[in-house]
């Protein structure tokens, strides 16, 4: 009599598994640092101000007031879309799907075109304060390594 094996769909093969513990391990490091970046930006308009103060710098002096309230929405819509994207990256990176690299790079060059207002300079000062720049340029590079190393792994099987 034959026996069947019966093989659970929701876990991964254990050679994609193996393999994809260094690019899983960046995804989870970037996740924590986009919900790190969340809370500091929430702190920031809560507590600290310094996107405030910011904006009366760089604008008071030419009798003009950047208002803190739409920057801080983007700020907040960019951390949503940071969260969501690095959970779709992990959930396809460690359970092997085979477009977990094409997603991948679509986020990683979608999330360079939503972090460069962050560069945005006027009146010879950045419109964000340099640490809101800095903060999710750190976390852009962070996806950038799992992506490069996604494609290590697909150049070594």
């Amino acid at each position: 009599m034959k026996q069947l094996k019966v093989s659970k769909p929701s876990t991964p093969p254990k050679s994609a598994a193996a393999s994809s513990r260094a690019p899983v391990g960046l995804f989870v490091a970037g996740l924590v640092a986009t919900i790190a970046a969340l809370g500091y930006v929430a702190l920031d308009q809560t507590v600290l101000g310094g996107l405030n103060a910011h904006l009366h710098a760089v604008y008071d002096p030419y009798g003009r007031y950047g208002q803190p309230g739409p920057l801080y929405g983007y700020l907040y819509a960019l951390d949503g879309l940071g969260v969501a994207s690095w959970l779709i990256c992990l959930h396809r990176v460690r359970y092997g799907a085979r477009s977990a690299r094409i997603w991948s790079v679509s986020v990683l060059v979608l999330a360079g075109l939503a972090i460069s207002p962050l560069m945005l300079q006027e009146y010879g000062r950045l419109v964000f304060g340099i640490q809101f720049g800095a903060m999710f340029s750190v976390i852009w590079l962070i996806g950038l390594a799992g992506t490069l190393l996604l494609f290590r792994r697909a150049a070594s099987r």
